[in-house]
């Protein structure tokens, strides 16, 4: 069984392929919103128990597990239904930038 855990999500980087984008055109357009340094968004994960149990003993430690964004869970509501989520992924592009599907 999952548990939901409210979690704090702190925007720390832009990266592209591992790489940060600190200190570019792109990184400064992208971060005249919400997302910037140190900027705090409330989340819920599911964790099993022995997940929980891990994630306390990181956090007591000093350690902060940091995770990185590959997808996220778009709400999309339809008429007389409740709200059900779809999934958007990143999507990864060749080396020229272009999207190639």
């Amino acid at each position: 069984m999952k548990t939901p855990i409210t979690i704090r999500l702190i925007f720390n980087d832009l990266t592209r392929k591992g790489q940060s984008i600190a200190n570019t055109e792109e990184y400064i357009e992208h971060t005249k919103g919400q997302f910037h340094g140190g900027s705090t968004f409330p989340a819920e994960i599911y964790l099993d128990a022995d997940a929980v149990i891990q994630l306390r003993e990181m956090l007591k430690a000093g350690l902060e597990p940091t995770f990185s964004a590959r997808s996220y869970m778009e709400p999309v509501f339809k008429k007389g239904q409740a709200s059900y989520h779809r999934e958007m992924r990143m999507e990864e592009k060749e080396e020229d930038g272009e999207d190639h599907e």
